[in-house]
């Protein structure tokens, strides 16, 4: 798992003592922030996002998690048994 903080804390002493302040991490981090974008690039291009619908009342309700899946999981989810149970739809095959 990569994660990439939008601040970077930067510690700072006054007359009332110790204390933090975040600042951009692009400036404290520039090789950081350059390979998390490559490989946040790398796996949009390698997956979609999660997509699907959820019978409510008599329509279905489209549901948008931020979650990316790739082309195989979208496969084995259709066929799933939590799929199958609830009636859920994917709609983006």
């Amino acid at each position: 798992m990569l994660s990439f903080p939008k601040g970077f804390q930067i510690d700072i002493e006054d007359e009332k003592g110790k204390y933090y302040i975040y600042e951009d991490i692009r400036e404290h981090r520039p090789l950081t922030y350059a390979f998390f974008n490559e490989v946040a690039n790398d796996i949009k291009k390698m997956t979609k996002l999660l997509r699907f619908s959820v019978p409510v009342a008599d329509a279905l309700q489209e549901q948008k998690p931020s979650v990316r899946i790739s082309k195989d999981t979208l496969n084995d989810m259709c066929n799933s048994w939590i799929f199958k149970k609830y009636k859920l739809v994917i709609n983006n095959k």
